[in-house]
């Protein structure tokens, strides 16, 4: 019997409620769309985020080897002093433009994803 009650109360759907149900549907398959093409924009930043890591692990690692290969040449105590300074001086600079240039793909990823929900 109450199958039967069900039925008829779901015949007796108004219009009002067909509408509703028909905006609820539209905003569900809006909020989606918007959460597919967020999982594509974090897919592509995390993509863009480790190529930069891997190109900064690369020139990181050159240094690494041009510092070795400087102090194996040094004659004396005072040539590694003054090779270890100019390499952690370099170093230092280049650390900063790395954080820099994270700093700055990190702010256009994120604006990237705002204007996804801004849509």
């Amino acid at each position: 019997m109450m199958a039967g009650s069900t039925l008829r109360s779901t015949d007796r759907i108004t219009a009002g409620e067909g509408a509703a149900v028909h905006q609820l549907r539209a905003a569900m398959e809006e909020t989606a769309d918007q959460a597919k093409g967020s999982c594509s924009i974090a897919l592509e930043a995390a993509q863009r985020y480790n190529a930069k890591l891997f190109e900064f692990a690369k020139t990181n690692s050159d240094a690494a080897l041009n510092y070795v290969q400087e102090l194996a040449d040094a004659r004396s105590p005072a040539d590694l002093i003054q090779i270890t300074t100019r390499h952690a001086a370099a170093q230092i600079e280049v650390s900063v433009e790395q954080a820099k240039e994270l700093g700055a793909l990190g702010q256009g990823i994120a604006s990237e994803s705002a204007e996804l929900f801004k849509r």
